[in-house]
């Protein structure tokens, strides 16, 4: 990842209204707003995904369900958020009541509470949130991506040279050509 370069925030929302809700609390809470300024947000509906929009290049992802019934919409949209569970870093910013169907969809992800209408209770939660998913992400890129890396880049420039790929590319069972 590059030093200059955001780290990009997946938000999921299993619903418009916590999509608005989310954007009420990100124009009133300050803090939020703030942390916000350290990622670039892209945010994506069930409905999107349903539709076949599916989002492929995001640092780690949010998944926001602040609502009571927030864990019969997460079983129903089971597969949303399985496929965005993939990524190494992955935060659930949900009601209490809905800790169980997180847990149940998504593996080794992390739960952060919130209470459904309490806008300042939201915002603290996703600030947190955030908080954890770029300490996490800083320790993925420093325990797995830089090693790997580094093992590729054998002459250590920081690159990954024309030779290298090749070689990375043999080793993978697929040699590369001329072209």
């Amino acid at each position: 990842m590059s030093e200059n370069k955001l780290p990009r925030a997946l938000v999921l929302f299993s619903s418009k209204e916590d999509s608005n809700l989310f954007q009420d609390t990100l124009n009133e809470h300050e803090a939020l707003k703030n942390k916000m300024k350290d990622v670039e947000k892209i945010t994506t509906l069930y409905d999107s995904f349903q539709s076949g929009s599916k989002k492929d290049r995001f640092s780690f992802v949010i998944a926001f369900a602040p609502a009571a019934d927030a864990g019969d919409n997460i079983e129903m949209q089971e597969e949303f958020y399985q496929n965005y569970s993939v990524a190494p870093v992955f935060a659930w910013v949900a009601n209490s009541a809905a800790q169980e169907a997180c847990g149940a969809v998504t593996k080794n992800a992390e739960f952060i509470e919130c209470a459904e209408s309490d806008k300042t209770n939201i915002g603290d939660a996703l600030v947190k949130a955030v908080d954890w998913a770029l300490n996490k992400l800083q320790q993925v890129t420093k325990d797995e991506v830089e090693p790997s890396f580094q093992k590729v880049d054998t002459d250590g420039s920081g690159a990954i040279d024309k030779s290298e790929l090749g070689t990375l590319s043999a080793n993978l069972g697929q040699p590369l050509n001329e072209e």
